[in-house]
């Protein structure tokens, strides 16, 4: 690389580091609504879309107890949850492992959970990674919240029923 690419590339950092700047700040004013909104609406459920699965630096390995050999990856999760007592927009990292071997396909995968902290903790490589799935959160949220409250009335109804027939009101 010469001189003059290198001034390029210069020139280039410096035209958009405040474009970058100003594109975290509005995500971060966004992510800030959307939180007051959902705590506005009491909704109390956790929920997340995966963004991300990266393989470890390990390819295989052991589980401690066996010698089954493993692959593992980390999946880096969106996610509106509880933190510190307060719901908010939040990253998750889980740790996956698969087993090589194994009988039954479901028993290969172990989930492990990492972290969680306030998306608007995490560094900014991280917001700009997870921050475009934040309308497939939305909408998983609706979903959830929709088939909960279906769900829960028809658990009601059912009980209540169940109460007539034994006399009781």
């Amino acid at each position: 690389m010469n001189v003059e690419d290198v001034k390029a590339s210069l020139d280039k950092l410096h035209t958009l580091s405040p474009k970058l700047n100003t594109a975290t700040d509005e995500a971060s004013a966004v992510v800030a609504a959307v939180e007051e909104f959902l705590n506005n609406c009491s909704i109390g459920l956790h929920v997340s879309v995966c963004v991300s699965e990266e393989p470890s630096e390990e390819r295989e390995t052991y589980l401690e107890d066996q010698f089954t050999p493993v692959h593992k990856s980390f999946v880096t999760w969106l996610a509106y949850r509880r933190l510190a007592g307060t719901f908010r927009i939040a990253v998750e990292v889980d740790r996956r492992l698969y087993s090589i071997y194994g009988t039954d396909a479901d028993d290969q995968w172990t989930t492990e959970f990492v972290s969680a902290r306030a998306w608007s903790s995490a560094p900014r490589d991280v917001k700009l990674q997870a921050f475009p799935h934040l309308p497939n959160l939305l909408s998983r949220l609706a979903d959830e919240l929709g088939e909960g409250v279906e769900e829960t009335i028809a658990t009601a109804k059912t009980v209540k029923e169940i109460l007539t027939a034994l006399g009781k009101k």
